[in-house]
C-alpha cells in the first residue's frame, strides 16, 4: 500500500469512526493517481463535472467525484 493510500484510509476509518455516514472526495481529471487512490480505498466515482473551476491560467479544470458510504465501507474491509 503506497503511502496516500495508507493516509486516505486512515483518514476515512477516523471519519467513519467519529459518526459520519458518508464521505465524498473530487480530483482533477488529470489527476490520474489521485483517482486511482480513491478507487483503492474502495469509492465509487459517481459524477465528472467538466467545467468546476478556473485555474490561474484561466483554463477550466474537470473534477471527477467519488463517494462510499460507512456501511459500504465496512463491507468492504471485513477481516477475512
Amino acid at each position: 500500500m503506497g503511502i496516500m493510500t495508507e493516509a486516505a484510509t486512515a483518514v476515512l476509518e477516523y471519519l467513519f469512526a467519529v459518526g459520519y455516514k458518508y464521505i465524498s472526495s473530487a480530483h482533477d481529471a488529470k489527476n490520474i493517481g489521485s483517482g486511482r487512490v480513491m478507487q483503492k480505498i474502495g469509492m465509487t466515482e459517481y459524477q465528472t463535472i467538466p467545467d468546476f473551476i478556473f485555474d490561474k491560467d484561466g483554463r477550466v479544470i474537470e473534477k471527477v467525484c467519488y463517494k462510499i458510504s460507512k456501511e459500504e465501507w465496512l463491507a468492504k474491509n471485513k477481516i477475512k
